[in-house]
């Protein structure tokens, strides 16, 4: 017995992936999607490598606490979305 078929697989972005993203308030997965940013639709996780400067509300399924504590630090927030 395996566990794998049951295996969550996120899709990988950074902090520095949102820079890119800098005009918008509000970040979520469609809007990932429509800048092609993200290829799948699929569960995300945001990971900390890079710097983020101005205050965003990032809504996805996971983060690492390094990447919330960079965007809260920025004076933004993190939801978790299911």
């Amino acid at each position: 017995f395996s566990n794998i078929p049951f295996r969550k697989e996120y899709q990988i972005i950074n902090i520095r992936d949102l820079s890119r993203l800098q005009d918008e308030e509000e970040i979520t997965p469609e809007i990932l999607r429509n800048k092609k940013i993200i290829r799948r639709p699929g569960p995300i996780k945001l990971l900390g490598d890079g710097e983020i400067r101005v205050p965003v509300t990032v809504k996805l399924h996971k983060a690492s606490k390094n990447a919330i504590e960079k965007i809260q630090a920025a004076g933004g927030t993190f939801e978790e979305i299911r």
